[in-house]
């Protein structure tokens, strides 16, 4: 790393905090205390100063922060619970003492979020070329419409002259994919759809990391409800969680994997709850700070209050930020319903059965059902 990539993550890490001081004040203040007892233990064991510290001005005080404290405080306060039995644990997982105003939080919350939690599951992968067990996380958006990201499902199709096709699996046998709306620890259940077929892969990089897949019923019987979109935007300081499924990453993109232990047990590829705030808009698109992973990737964010998907999960820069689709953007997709307007290569799209009656009326959901049954994520795809 060169002196000025280690500036640049300083400052991204100062900037963190003193966004949380209006942001969450109170974890704020544990954290700035929590930093000046690590910078007294430093002096006091003759620690050398590291070149690279950080005045934070908008504490009021003129604490030093080096990158060691800094990487230290940051994302500290934001765990990542286990899912299991379709409920919340609250016991098991380990957590910082400044997690606690965060976790009374989710607690007041669980009986809101938890009856959605059978709706999102877990993009399984047989035969897959990359011999990877998943690729990661979806979650049911509208009847029979399972939502992802764009990065998640190129990795097992492509456009073909019929809409999108399955890439050929490994060894040339069929890949199959499916999605498991359990994959929780120590819970032998399962809540298994296949995945019928791709309907639309946003082509355009510049646009929204977003996908849609046709799923069908749950262990042979009709799979629950879809997810509720939030009618508005989630706002900068709003308490939201990820559902999805963190797998583990490497140091190359987690550093510090003592870290990545400590807040997600040790345990990966298993459905977790992660709390944490929403941030302002960046890079034009929505922000939060919750803990995620790569498998997070196609995770929902869901409001707190209301129980409704606020985003879709799709990157994350390394104790900064993470990156997201708000509501409004996957609802002008569901609106638009391109996979019945246009298929890619000018093909024919592929016979229709009879439209699905969809409670809500949209005109995305009229015609859903048709006849057609991660390399490790990079830095930039968490």
């Amino acid at each position: 790393m060169t002196d000025d990539d280690a500036e640049q993550r300083v400052n991204r890490h100062a900037q963190w905090l003193n966004k949380l001081a209006q942001r969450d004040p109170k974890l704020h203040a544990q954290l700035m205390a929590k930093g000046r007892r690590l910078v007294r233990e430093r002096h006091a064991s003759s620690a050398p100063a590291a070149e690279d510290g950080i005045t934070l001005e908008s504490t009021g005080g003129d604490e030093v922060f080096d990158d060691f404290v800094l990487e230290t405080l940051v994302r500290e306060g934001r765990p990542a619970l286990m899912v299991q039995h379709n409920a919340i644990q609250f016991s098991g997982t380990q957590a910082d003492v400044e997690a606690r105003s965060i976790l009374e939080e989710l607690r007041a919350a669980a009986p809101t979020i938890e009856p959605w939690l059978p709706n999102i599951g877990r993009i399984d992968v047989a035969n897959y070329a990359g011999n990877l067990p998943f690729l990661g996380t979806g979650w049911q958006v509208a009847p029979g419409i399972l939502v992802t990201n764009r990065h998640v499902a190129e990795l097992m199709a492509k456009a073909g002259s019929e809409g999108f096709v399955f890439k050929p699996g490994r060894f040339g046998d069929r890949l199959v994919a499916t999605v498991d709306y359990r994959h929780e620890h120590a819970v032998p259940d399962t809540a298994v759809a296949a995945i019928k077929r791709v309907l639309w892969i946003e082509p355009n990089e510049q646009k929204a990391d977003i996908a849609f897949l046709e799923v069908g019923e749950t262990n042979g019987r009709t799979g629950g409800r879809h997810l509720i979109l939030a009618d508005h935007d989630a706002q900068d300081g709003d308490s939201v969680v990820v559902i999805g499924y963190p797998a583990r990453a490497p140091d190359y993109v987690i550093p510090d994997q003592s870290w990545m232990d400590r807040v997600f047990g040790g345990t990966y590829d298993i459905k977790r709850i992660a709390p944490g705030l929403m941030g302002p808009t960046s890079r034009g698109w929505a922000t939060h700070d919750c803990s995620t992973l790569g498998g997070n990737s196609g995770a929902v964010v869901m409001d707190m209050g209301s129980g409704h998907a606020v985003a879709l999960h799709f990157a994350g820069l390394y104790r900064v930020e993470n990156y997201a689709v708000p509501a409004s953007e996957i609802r002008r997709y569901l609106d638009r319903a391109p996979w019945r307007e246009a298929r890619p290569s000018g093909s024919t799209p592929p016979p229709l059965s009879p439209p699905l009656q969809c409670p809500s009326r949209r005109r995305c959901c009229r015609h859903l059902v048709g006849t057609s049954p991660p390399a490790p994520a990079c830095a930039s795809c968490r």
